[in-house]
């Protein structure tokens, strides 16, 4: 006789927060079944224009867990990151995971945040000094995450060691098994360690004894296309900053109460981003995908994928089942695509060039930009396995999110469309177990 033994769950929530996005997964594999036990804890992306529905969703999550091991920040536009500030104040968290592409973009973020109204002194000092700001919220570490080249991240397996720190030693137990080296700068009183990754690269969570990996991967959109240079010497000679001093948040931040100098780094902006600061520059932001590992570690088990979601009203995440059975070696990674600027043919090349290697076991994708038809394009569902596409986004359509064009292509696709939004009966739960089978004597 046979007696399945499950040897690692793994749970993913999207959060009903309305025009926003609150993503968190949790990867778990007992002792004896994995090459060490894990409990591996990672959130991506916490914000909303809603705020009170997001309060909610921070302090559900945490009566699950004071601890999580890492946090992904696709971009920082105040819809995905205005609540990091209370979820750090309520839960601890171990590495913060950023987007870096050059010394650009956090300025034109900024500039586009206060054409907005939505500049803050702690958004400036996140995005020009992220150790900082990070590091006084008990971050241990900020890995900034460079920017892919045009064709993606090369595709490369999975390498040995994948429960080493950066250190080669064994990393204890809930802690980032990194399977690569890091540049990395040392934490000071107050600050962040900060540390330096490549576009696309691996990130080892759990090893099962048959050979198979779960991995998380972040990837950053190539930077777009701009006269950098000018605009960096336009922006220092606006702040009138001397040869060697460097753009801090100090010296950005008196320059963002001076309404002159305001008008001068607009202009600035002009001369970078098509349309200016009204035109938003949705172009940056990080991807992760997380999953079972492609080549020669394709799982070979049995998977279960359940889901649950609010289109049966049932407390924070219904009850009842989306029509997926568990079956063989099937598809189970999640992907998050912040607000990348899918529609570009680069940026989705780019993108492909990380992702496409893992397209066998893609199931569920967060669309870009909450399902925005500006953001998206049909090669997004492509991929073979693809069964369910969330969009995180306000119940009122204020925005025009999600299209009803992209739902129409979904739908067309026959793949499940599933449209998260402040109404608590929307949050989406997926719950993920792999089993194998041992002969037992009778």
């Amino acid at each position: 006789m046979s007696d399945p033994l499950q040897h690692m769950r793994v749970t993913r929530c999207q959060y009903p927060i309305g025009q926003g996005c609150f993503s968190s997964g949790r990867i778990h594999c007992a002792q004896g079944e994995c090459s060490g036990p894990v409990d591996f804890r990672y959130i991506y992306d916490c914000g909303s224009t809603n705020p009170q529905p997001l309060r909610d969703a921070i302090d559900s999550y945490r009566k699950r867990t004071t601890f999580v091991n890492a946090l992904f920040v696709s971009h920082f536009h105040v819809d995905h990151v205005n609540g990091l500030d209370r979820l750090l104040g309520a839960v601890r968290v171990g590495t913060v995971y950023v987007p870096y592409v050059d010394p650009v973009m956090p300025i034109l973020d900024l500039i586009e945040a206060e054409a907005e109204g939505a500049l803050s002194a702690s958004l400036i000092e996140s995005r020009i000094d992220p150790e900082s700001w990070f590091g006084r919220r008990g971050v241990s570490r900020v890995v900034r995450v460079l920017a892919s080249g045009d064709e993606g991240a090369p595709a490369a397996e999975m390498e040995d060691g994948g429960d080493q720190g950066p250190d080669g030693r064994e990393s204890p137990p809930g802690e980032i098994p990194f399977n690569v080296d890091l540049s990395t700068f040392g934490r000071t009183s107050g600050r962040a360690e900060r540390s330096t990754m490549t576009s696309g690269t691996p990130i080892g969570i759990a090893r099962l004894r048959q050979g198979h990996h779960w991995i998380l991967v972040p990837h950053v959109d190539p930077a777009p296309a701009g006269h950098k240079r000018a605009f960096i010497r336009e922006i220092r000679a606006a702040l009138q900053l001397r040869r060697r001093e460097r753009i801090t948040s100090t010296r950005l931040a008196d320059a963002l109460r001076s309404p002159t100098e305001i008008r001068n780094l607009r202009n600035c902006y002009e001369k970078i981003v098509r349309g200016g600061s009204r035109g938003h520059h949705n172009r940056v932001s990080m991807s992760l995908y997380s999953g079972p590992a492609g080549g020669k570690n394709a799982p070979s088990w049995p998977y279960g994928i359940v889901a649950r979601s609010a289109s049966w009203p049932r407390g924070w995440f219904g009850a009842s089942e989306l029509p997926l059975s568990p079956e063989a070696g099937g598809a189970v990674g999640w992907i998050g695509t912040g607000d990348a600027a899918l529609s570009d043919e680069s940026v989705r090349k780019a993108w492909l060039g990380t992702y496409r290697r893992f397209s066998q076991h893609l199931s569920t994708m967060l669309l870009p930009h909450h399902g925005s038809r500006h953001n998206f394009h049909r090669e997004l569902l492509e991929f073979p396995n693809l069964r369910i596409c969330l969009a995180s986004a306000g119940a009122r359509l204020r925005y025009g999110h999600p299209d009803r064009s992209v739902i129409g292509e979904i739908l067309n696709q026959r793949k499940v469309f599933c449209h998260v939004s402040e109404r608590i009966n929307t949050g989406m739960q997926e719950d993920i177990w792999s089993r194998r089978t041992r002969s037992v004597t009778p």
